[in-house]
């Protein structure tokens, strides 16, 4: 959102931008509440909605011309991505047919396909067997929430990619001391390495 500047020793002359940030974010968050009610029993998680950044002013005695937040949606099997942005825009857009001086840029940082595989997908084997002739050891599937590098492989390239690499810890991957050690990280540059030679080498 943006706004007229001016000074704090006088009231400002309309809205200014984080108050007009401000009141969307109350308006998300009643959306918020609404999305999270959709629990996905097979998958263990939540359809969510949340603003998890913010960003506004650059001095204590002005009122602030630019507004910014970040919104994070996470979807479940069945959600698709062009319906989660208009539940979004519509609330945005609401707030602007109410008040003309809520006008907004709307961008989009990232977009992340889900990782839904069957276990007997051919990928998932072929990465499992990598696994297995690398370390010596079978590795295990799960299923989770959240997102990873895998996706970009999904977008660029157009195959089916588990969320397969380094971690030592699950739940650990999900808060703000998350790390992968080392010796780890170089094993799964082998694993993946293992899983292009198979893949292109031709079955007898």
């Amino acid at each position: 959102y943006t706004s007229e500047s001016g000074h704090t020793s006088m009231p400002h002359s309309s809205i200014d931008a984080l108050a007009k940030s401000i009141e969307a974010i109350n308006r998300l968050y009643r959306l918020s509440e609404q999305i999270r009610q959709n629990y996905s029993e097979e998958m263990g998680v939540w359809s969510l909605l949340s603003i998890t950044m913010m960003d506004s002013g650059n001095t204590s005695n002005m009122y602030p011309s630019r507004s910014s937040f970040i919104i994070d949606r996470r979807l479940l099997p069945g959600e698709d991505l062009p319906s989660a942005h208009e539940q979004i825009r519509r609330v945005l857009d609401g707030l602007r047919e109410e008040n003309p001086l809520y006008d907004y840029r709307y961008e989009v940082l990232g977009e992340y396909p889900p990782l839904l595989l069957p276990e007997d997908a051919e990928i998932v084997s072929l990465a499992r067997d990598s696994f297995r002739q690398i370390t010596g050891r079978e590795t295990e599937i799960y299923k989770r929430g959240g997102g990873s590098d895998a996706s970009d492989i999904v977008t660029a390239a157009h195959i089916p990619m588990p969320n397969f690499g380094a971690g030592n810890d699950v739940e650990e991957s999900t808060h703000e001391n998350e790390k992968l050690f080392l010796e780890d990280y170089y094993t799964f540059i082998k694993v993946y390495m293992m899983m292009i030679a198979r893949a292109l080498t031709p079955s007898s």
